[in-house]
């Protein structure tokens, strides 16, 4: 998780930044098993790469969601709004509070 974050414009912007950092490596991700897939020397380093590149992506999905979650409850949105997660996929509480916390308070003090 980001540290050093100060208020919600720049948690904003960090969630747009970061989406443009998922839409990158979901395109590098395709474009590995496009090429590996294609030949037939498929080598062990070709599916490494595509085994931490899919990692990556997944680490920075489920990092974009919690703190969209968190940027959207703190702006005074309902979870229902937000997002239905199916029951297997539920968010993470405790990263979300983690994360309100760590701008809540600086938000409240900048906006009073």
């Amino acid at each position: 998780m980001e540290e050093h974050l100060l208020d919600l414009p720049e948690l904003k912007q960090w969630l747009k930044n970061y989406a443009v950092k998922i839409k990158d490596t979901r395109q590098l991700y395709k474009q590995c098993q496009r090429d590996g897939f294609e030949t037939k020397d498929f080598y062990s380093k070709d599916k490494r790469l595509v085994s931490d590149t899919l990692r990556d992506l997944n680490t920075f999905k489920k990092e974009y969601r919690h703190h969209h979650i968190a940027y959207s409850e703190l702006r005074g949105r309902s979870r229902s709004e937000i997002e239905n997660p199916r029951e297997t996929n539920l968010p993470d509480e405790h990263l979300i509070s983690q994360i309100k916390k760590a701008y809540g308070p600086k938000t409240l003090c900048a906006n009073s």
